[in-house]
């Protein structure tokens, strides 16, 4: 799946590339940068479920630039308001302290958007049950290979991203 087109389910990806053009204007330049992030993480010690953690995030960053000052602001919220939020502070912030953040543009889009990866998500391949299923048989082939063994602490972690980046001077990407 293209990042475009991961983006699209989750949010109005336009709209936010859209309105975060806003910032760039006026000699300034800069980028835009969205995150989706899954992770997770299951532990079992000498059998037992000691920890089973997955979480989610997501977001933006709104960097900009202008000679040798630059401001940053960045959201959790992947919403167009939050990005409209996220200009107008912008414009705030660069009354102080000669930071310069942007605002005004549009961005023209070049898609270099491939699709690089395995668009299935590893994380939700298999059930809950089938990832401690397999640690159970990882502790057993341990268990196997010496008696003497008495603790047995397997652990599964994984991590799936989403990131789309794009540039006041068009270019899109993402992976």
């Amino acid at each position: 799946m293209a990042t475009n087109e991961f983006f699209a389910k989750i949010c109005d990806i336009e709209a936010i590339i859209n309105n975060s053009s806003k910032a760039f204007t006026g000699g300034k330049s800069g980028e835009l940068f969205v995150e989706y992030v899954e992770n997770e993480n299951i532990c079992l010690t000498n059998g037992v479920l000691t920890n089973c953690v997955a979480n989610q995030s997501s977001g933006f960053g709104l960097r900009s630039y202008l000679g040798d000052k630059f401001s940053y602001i960045h959201s959790s919220d992947l919403s167009e308001d939050s990005v409209k939020n996220a200009v107008k502070e912008s414009e705030i912030a660069s009354r102080f302290y000669g930071e310069s953040i942007c605002h005004g543009g549009k961005i023209v889009r070049q898609n270099i958007d491939q699709n690089l990866y395995p668009s299935d998500k590893f994380i939700a391949s298999l059930s809950l049950q089938d990832k401690i299923d397999f640690l159970h048989k990882l502790e057993a082939k341990v268990r196997e290979k010496s008696q003497n063994v008495q603790t047995v602490t397997s652990r599964l972690v994984s991590s799936w991203q989403v990131v789309l980046g794009a540039k006041n001077n068009g270019v899109t990407v993402g992976d």
